[in-house]
C-alpha cells in the first residue's frame, strides 16, 4: 500500500507532516549578498523548511534596534521555491563565489524523529529511505553569466584588497580571511586607506575588521568608523572601540557623543560599549540613555549589562530629579536589585534618602529591587546602621504597600527589633484580626506579618487559619507563614490540618514541601496520621522518597510501601475475584449500577457528580476496580474527601467540598444536593478519613452483580 493512502499512516504521521501554512522545521537561513540574482533580492532573507519541501523568502526592514521579516507581497500565495517531490528536504543555504544559491538537500523520505511514528508503521515502511541520496543544488537565474573562479591562495594583496569591496559576500569574507591568515602586514597601509576612503560601505567595514583581525586597529581608524556615513560601519566601529576604551579618553568621548544619535541601533550599541568603560563620561552618557530611552526594547538590558560597578551612581542619578521619567522607571528596579546583590551598604544611604521623596511606583520598584538583590537570608550584616534613618522614613510611609516593603527590607537587614518596626507589626496584627476591615486591607497586613518573629504573630496566624475566615485570608496567612524561617510556623500549619479545606491543604503542602529542612515535619505528620498518606499525589511522594536526607527518604519508603489487606478484606476480595472470570450480564450490570452508583457518580448524562469522574475506570483492570468497591476509603482523591462542618448553632453538615468563597463553604451530598454554610457561622471543619462511598456495599451487591456492573461500565465508557 502507498503511504499516502494508508489511513494509519495519515492518522499518525501524514497529516502532521503535510499540514501547510506553518514552519515546523525552519533552518539554514541565509541573507542573499551577491549580484547574480535580481537587485530586489539582495539583502533578503531565505530560509529552508524541509517538512514542507519549500524555501521561503522574506523582506527585512529595520524595526527599532532590530529587524522585522515579512513575506513578500508577490509571494502571498506561493513560495520562493517549492517542490512537488516529497523527498526534497532543503536544510541549508549558502551564496557561493559565483553568486548562485547553493541548496543542501538532505533528500529523505522521512525527516521526523522515530518517536513521531508508531513502531508498526516503522516496520511496515522503514525510515531510512534516501539515506545515501543527499545532494547539493545550484540555483541560478535563467541565462545568467557566472563569474570566473579565482585562485584565492595565489591572489596578491592588491587583488584581496579590491575583493573587500566586492558585491559578493563570499568573496569579501574570503579575502578578509586570506589577509588575516597570511598575516598581510604589507597590506596595512592599503587597509587604513580603505577604512577612510573606500567607495563602498561594506569595503570600509571589512577593512576595519581586517585591521582588527591583524591586531593593528588604532584609535584614528576607530574614530573614522565612528564618523562614517553608513550605519553598519558606525555600529561595528562602536563594537571594535571596546578594544581601546580603557586607555583612550578621546575614544570614550567620541562613543559617548553618539548617545544622542537618531538611530536606535546606534544608541543600543553605545550602551553596550560604554559598559566597558569606568569613566565619568561613560556614566553620564549611560544615565542620559537610561532617562531618555530606557523604555525602548533591549535598552535597559544593554545598560544593565555594564552596570554592576556603577549601579549606585546610575540609580542615584535617576532619583536625583523631582520625578523619574518613563525610561528611568524601567531601570529603577533592576538597578536596585544589582545594588542589593553587591551588599555594599555604604552605597544604599543616598539611594534610600532620594527615593523617599518619589511616588509609590518608584518607591515600590526600588524597595522590591533591593530586597530581591539582598536575598532571603536574615544573617547579620555589617555596615547597615548609617542607612537606618533613611529606611525609617519608609517604614512609616503613608502608603501601606511601602510600609510593608520597607518593614521586610528592615527585617532582613537586622532592624526588626527597632521600635518603629515593632509598632508597625502591632498595627498589622490589629488590622489582620479585625473582621470589620476590608479583606484586601487585612491581606496586606497579613503579608507584613511574614517579617515578624513567630512569638509576635503565632496567635494571630492561629486565628487566621480558622475555617470561618475568608479563604483569601487563609491562603495569605499560609503564604506569610511560609516566608518564616521558624520551624514552629510549619508545625502550627500542620497541626490544624483536619480543619482545612482542599484548597487550603494544597497551599499548606506546597509550603511545607518548598524547603528540604521542613520535610521531616511532614513525614512526622504522616506517621502520626495527622495528614493521610492518600493526600499526597505521586509527585509529592516521589519528592519525599528522593529527599537528600536519608532518614526522611527511609521513613517515606516505609510509609508508602503497600500494606497487606486485613485478613477479612483479603478473603472477601478473593471471593469476589472469582466472579470476574466468565460471562457477564450487561443488562443486570446496568440495573445494579443505576440502583447503587448513580446517586453519587455521573455516567454521561445520568447520575450526580458527587464522587470522582469515572472516565479513568476504563484504563484500570477489573481487579483494581473491584478493590476500590470493596475498600473505598483506601485511596480518597483530595478533591472528593468528605468533610464534616459543625456550626455555632450545633448543626452538622457532611459532604465533599463543592465550592469555597470568601464568605461560605458548599458541601455536596448524594444525588447532587448541596448545603451552603456561611463562614461566620462555622464552629469547626474536619476532614474525614472515610469515603462517602459506603464501605458495606458488599452486603447489598453480590460477586456476580459487581462483575456485571464493571462489564457494563466498560461498555458505557467506550468512545
Amino acid at each position: 500500500m502507498v503511504r499516502g493512502r494508508d489511513p494509519n499512516w495519515v492518522k499518525f504521521y501524514g497529516q502532521r507532516e503535510t499540514s501547510g501554512g506553518y514552519f515546523t522545521s525552519g533552518c539554514g537561513t541565509e541573507i542573499y549578498q551577491g549580484r547574480l540574482f535580481p537587485r530586489d533580492m539582495v539583502g533578503q532573507l531565505f530560509c529552508c523548511e524541509p517538512s514542507n519541501n519549500v524555501i521561503h523568502r522574506s523582506g527585512l526592514t529595520l524595526d527599532g534596534s532590530s529587524y522585522r521579516a515579512r513575506r513578500k507581497a508577490s509571494e502571498a500565495a506561493s513560495e520562493f521555491l517549492a517542490s512537488g517531490d516529497p523527498w526534497f528536504r532543503p536544510v541549508n543555504l549558502r551564496v557561493g563565489p559565483d553568486g548562485a544559491m547553493y541548496i543542501v538537500d538532505m533528500y529523505r523520505e522521512i525527516v521526523e524523529d522515530y518517536s513521531a511514528i508508531p513502531r508498526f508503521l516503522q516496520q511496515r515502511y522503514g525510515l531510512a529511505g534516501g539515506r545515501k541520496r543527499g545532494r547539493i543544488w545550484r540555483l541560478i537565474p535563467e541565462k545568467a553569466q557566472l563569474r570566473p573562479a579565482v585562485n584565492w591562495q595565489k591572489a596578491s594583496n592588491e587583488v584581496l584588497l579590491a575583493a573587500l569591496e566586492d558585491e559578493n559576500a563570499w568573496r569579501r569574507f574570503t579575502a578578509q580571511r586570506m589577509l588575516i591568515t597570511r598575516g598581510g602586514r604589507t597590506a596595512i597601509s592599503g587597509l587604513t586607506k580603505l577604512v577612510r576612503q573606500g567607495r563602498s560601505a561594506t569595503g570600509r567595514l571589512h577593512a576595519l575588521c581586517t585591521l582588527d583581525g591583524l591586531g593593528v586597529l588604532r584609535p584614528p581608524e576607530i574614530a573614522a568608523a565612528l564618523g562614517d556615513s553608513d550605519l553598519g560601519v558606525r555600529l561595528h566601529g562602536l563594537r571594535l572601540s571596546e578594544r581601546v576604551l580603557p586607555d583612550n579618553a578621546e575614544t570614550v568621548g567620541l562613543v559617548a557623543s553618539l548617545a544622542s544619535a537618531s538611530e536606535p541601533r546606534v544608541r543600543l550599541q553605545v550602551a553596550l560599549t560604554l559598559g566597558e568603560s569606568n569613566t565619568s563620561a561613560a556614566d553620564i552618557a549611560l544615565l542620559q540613555l537610561a532617562r531618555r530611552f530606557g523604555q525602548q526594547r533591549w535598552m535597559s538590558a544593554a545598560i544593565l549589562s555594564g552596570a554592576r560597578d556603577r549601579a549606585a551612581d546610575l540609580l542615584a542619578g535617576l532619583l536625583s530629579g523631582k520625578t523619574v521619567g518613563r525610561g528611568g522607571r524601567e531601570l529603577v528596579g533592576p538597578l536596585a536589585a544589582t545594588l542589593g546583590g553587591r551588599r555594599r551598604f555604604s552605597e544604599w544611604g543616598p539611594v534610600l534618602e532620594a527615593v523617599a521623596s518619589h511616588d509609590v511606583a518608584v518607591k515600590t520598584a526600588c524597595l522590591e529591587g533591593l530586597t530581591t538583590g539582598l536575598g532571603a537570608d536574615t544573617e547579620k550584616h555589617d555596615g547597615v546602621e548609617p542607612m537606618w534613618t533613611s529606611l525609617a522614613r519608609l517604614v512609616t510611609d503613608r502608603s501601606p504597600k511601602i510600609r510593608y516593603l520597607a518593614i521586610g527590607l528592615a527585617s532582613r537587614l537586622g532592624f526588626g527589633s527597632r521600635p518603629a518596626v515593632r509598632r508597625e507589626i502591632r498595627r498589622a496584627v490589629d488590622l489582620a484580626e479585625d473582621v470589620r476591615v476590608p479583606v484586601p486591607d487585612r491581606a496586606r497586613a497579613i503579608r507584613t506579618l511574614a517579617f515578624a518573629s513567630f512569638e509576635q504573630v503565632a496567635r494571630t496566624f492561629g486565628k487566621l487559619l480558622d475555617p470561618g475566615q475568608p479563604l483569601d485570608l487563609q491562603l495569605t496567612a499560609v503564604a506569610a507563614m511560609n516566608a518564616s524561617n521558624d520551624r514552629r510556623a510549619i508545625v502550627a500549619m500542620l497541626a490544624g490540618w483536619s480543619r482545612y479545606t482542599p484548597r487550603l491543604r494544597k497551599d499548606v503542602l506546597d509550603a511545607v514541601m518548598s524547603r528540604e529542612n521542613r520535610l521531616p515535619l511532614l513525614v512526622g505528620a504522616l506517621e502520626m496520621k495527622t495528614v493521610a498518606v492518600a493526600e499526597l499525589n505521586a509527585s509529592r511522594r516521589e519528592q519525599l522518597v528522593a529527599s537528600r536526607n536519608p532518614k526522611v527518604s527511609a521513613r517515606a519508603r516505609r510509609l508508602f510501601a503497600e500494606r497487606p489487606l486485613e485478613t477479612e478484606l483479603r478473603a472477601r476480595v478473593a471471593r469476589y475475584q472469582k466472579a470476574l472470570v466468565g460471562k457477564r450480564d450487561l443488562k443486570r450490570g446496568r440495573e445494579v449500577f443505576a440502583r447503587h452508583c448513580l446517586a453519587c457518580h455521573k455516567l454521561k448524562k445520568e447520575g450526580h457528580a458527587v464522587g470522582p469522574d469515572l472516565g479513568g475506570v476504563i484504563k484500570k483492570p477489573d481487579e483494581a476496580i473491584l478493590l476500590e468497591f470493596l475498600n473505598p476509603s483506601a485511596t480518597i482523591e483530595p478533591a472528593f474527601q468528605s468533610y464534616t462542618v459543625v456550626t455555632t448553632a450545633g448543626r452538622i453538615y457532611t459532604g465533599t467540598m463543592a465550592a469555597e468563597s470568601a464568605t461560605s463553604l458548599t458541601l455536596r451530598k448524594e444525588k447532587g444536593l448541596t448545603d451552603t454554610v456561611l463562614r461566620k457561622e462555622i464552629d469547626s471543619v474536619k476532614a474525614s478519613a472515610v469515603s462517602l462511598m459506603p464501605s458495606n456495599l458488599y452486603e447489598k451487591i453480590g460477586p456476580a452483580e459487581i462483575a456485571d456492573a464493571i462489564a457494563y461500565l466498560r461498555k458505557a465508557l467506550r468512545p
